[in-house]
């Protein structure tokens, strides 16, 4: 074997082992929810005028397919000899960290909510320096588990791993705080009536604690040293977020749409029940 392929094959091998059905299981169902949301999508957003909302909607809809359509096609396409398995491992790793990074459009995207409802604080903004740390950690813990180095890498790796985890568990929980805070005080001022904040504070609340069940599974698989565990809840954290976002996102604008279509409704009305007056 290669001297620059030097690395724990049972790594790779495992990896790959647990991967290969949990990817095409979760395209799968990447697909199936684009299939779903493809009519609202283009009612709601296609149409729309560009925002900063939109962008962040489309980027993160469309690149974590295509992230996990190749994540597949590398798995499928995985060849028998050991170097080449090898190279081919690092090479899915390496679109894993990418993913890694683009999972950082849903947190923005997440962000973006928390900050509208609380009149656009720029202490809130400042919030998603925790998210680009945490993402930060978890590249690092892709090349460290690609490393050729054998000596204490299964440790290096759990220690990032945790403080990937923490950093993440931090982001959410202090984002879901903040929602539930700006919740209560909606219901103290107004009775918490508005469909529209119905709708993001049962969306915002049900993101954190889907995405927390998930990393505390992470956390146990990390911590046992079950790694078919950490494998499988690490590929649905990559996807799920995305996924959660988007679907938040269009919640929110088809609520919208139909508030305005009942205002305009409304408005008609009462401009018919009090027509001008001919003398005026």
């Amino acid at each position: 074997m290669s001297a620059s392929l030097d690395a724990p094959l049972f790594i790779y091998l495992a990896y790959f082992s647990y991967a290969m059905p949990v990817i095409l299981s979760l395209s799968v169902i990447l697909l199936y929810d684009h299939a779903l949301t493809i009519g609202d999508e283009v009612r709601l957003v296609w149409f729309a005028p560009w925002s900063k909302p939109k962008a962040l909607f489309l980027f993160t809809r469309y690149t974590m397919l295509l992230g996990a359509i190749t994540l597949w096609v590398l798995i499928a396409a995985l060849p028998s000899g050991v170097e080449e398995i090898l190279y081919a491992a690092r090479i899915y790793l390496g679109v894993l960290a990418f993913l890694f990074t683009l999972a950082l459009s849903a947190d923005a995207l997440f962000l973006l909510r928390v900050y509208a409802i609380w009149n656009q604080n720029r202490n809130v903004a400042y919030l998603f320096a925790i998210a680009v740390l945490a993402q930060a950690v978890n590249i690092a813990w892709v090349a460290v588990i690609v490393s050729p180095l054998r000596g204490g890498i299964m440790q290096t790796a759990k220690a990032l791993a945790f403080t990937s985890l923490g950093a993440e568990v931090l982001f959410n929980t202090i984002l879901f705080v903040l929602v539930l805070l700006k919740a209560a005080q909606h219901r103290i001022l107004d009775g918490g009536g508005s469909p529209l904040l119905h709708v993001y504070y049962r969306d915002g609340a049900g993101y954190y604690l889907a995405l927390l069940v998930v990393r505390v599974v992470i956390f146990i698989g990390c911590a046992i040293e079950d790694w078919a565990l950490y494998v499988v809840s690490a590929h649905v954290l990559i996807l799920a977020p995305p996924v959660l976002a988007t679907r938040m996102f269009l919640n929110l604008r088809r609520v919208h749409e139909y508030e305005s279509l009942a205002v305009g409704s409304v408005n008609e009305t009462q401009r018919f029940s009090h027509p001008p007056s001919l003398s005026s």
